[in-house]
């Protein structure tokens, strides 16, 4: 997520550059462009039990240009629980190619209902500081499949899968809950040597949800699975579930779930996040511009809990 949530800020500053240029009148057609100073952006989801990861950034804004986004490897990063302090975080430099610097907390547990505060100090940047709250795990009630059809894609040779999709889940209706909900189907990778078929890998297809029920308590989102507000289904979201496969090397596997219980902060910073992503898109043109939400004082970002429960089904072929 971090990494695309980093690509992302381009975007946002090249939309707003219209309000950040402010003109002169001192002589016609004269003007001052003010070009904000840089800021520094912090990228953290974390979930109980595990330790808690912080990207940190330095963002330049380029007039009429991309936006500059470096990481800072110099940053001091705390986690408090309220206002007592927990651990200094280390810095793990990137092994893969597409990966960043990341600060990591070694010994601390999060847990679900304490409040944790990350500080980030950065010499020429003023302090940053930002909180949240690890919601109460939901448990998945049910997650199946219905009826297997098989159908033929004749351009591609391939085979194409349709069945439908149950979930439900136990929301507790006392109180406002947000959920992003991810399903990923695994596809199996086989050669058949002298008659034996020999599985040599398996990937997991992340599985994008259609816009067709989106409204203000569902968010199909871009980057996959669907962000939600309680249970806008009544009790079992049903939907439609294709996929494709080349089945002279590709069977199909399981059918993965993920049901991230998320704070209000996550749920409001994806929702924006896929806002903005549409109208860059084109789908929503320049005619309103679209304000990400942070929870960052003294920068921008998001630092944002969340517990997750995982299930899996298998999907049987007739």
């Amino acid at each position: 997520m971090a990494t695309n949530t980093l690509l992302k800020v381009r975007c946002w500053f090249f939309l707003l550059l219209p309000i950040l240029l402010t003109s002169s009148c001192d002589k016609p057609g004269d003007f001052e462009i003010k070009i904000p100073a840089p800021s520094l952006f912090i990228s953290s989801n974390f979930k109980d039990k595990s330790a808690i990861e912080v990207e940190v950034s330095k963002v330049t804004l380029k007039f009429l240009e991309e936006t500059d986004v470096e990481s800072v490897t110099n940053a001091k990063v705390t986690v408090f629980e309220g206002e007592n302090f927990l651990e200094e975080l280390d810095l793990v430099m990137p092994v893969g190619p597409r990966a960043l610097p990341k600060y990591t907390t070694k010994n601390l547990n999060p847990q679900n209902g304490k409040e944790y505060v990350i500080e980030v100090k950065v010499d020429g940047f003023k302090t940053v500081r930002a909180r949240s709250v690890i919601p109460s795990r939901v448990g998945i009630r049910n997650f199946s499949i219905g009826a297997v059809t098989k159908s033929f894609n004749p351009l591609e040779n391939n085979v194409v899968y349709n069945f439908p999709v149950y979930i439900s889940y136990n929301d507790p209706s006392s109180e406002t809950n947000y959920y992003h909900l991810k399903i990923a189907q695994q596809i199996y990778e086989f050669k058949v040597v002298e008659g034996d078929t020999i599985n040599y890998g398996s990937l997991l297809r992340s599985i994008g949800f259609g816009p067709d029920n989106d409204n203000n308590y569902v968010n199909a989102y871009f980057a996959g699975g669907v962000l939600l507000q309680d249970d806008p289904f009544g009790g079992q979201y049903v939907f439609k579930m294709e996929t494709e496969i080349d089945p002279s090397h590709q069977r199909l596997g399981q059918l993965f779930l993920e049901l991230r219980t998320v704070s209000e902060d996550y749920y409001r910073f994806h929702n924006s996040l896929d806002h903005q992503n549409q109208q860059v898109g084109g789908t929503g043109g320049f005619e309103e511009s679209i304000t990400p939400y942070y929870n960052v004082e003294n920068g921008n970002g998001i630092f944002a809990g969340y517990t997750q429960v995982l299930d899996s089904t298998l999907v049987e072929i007739q």
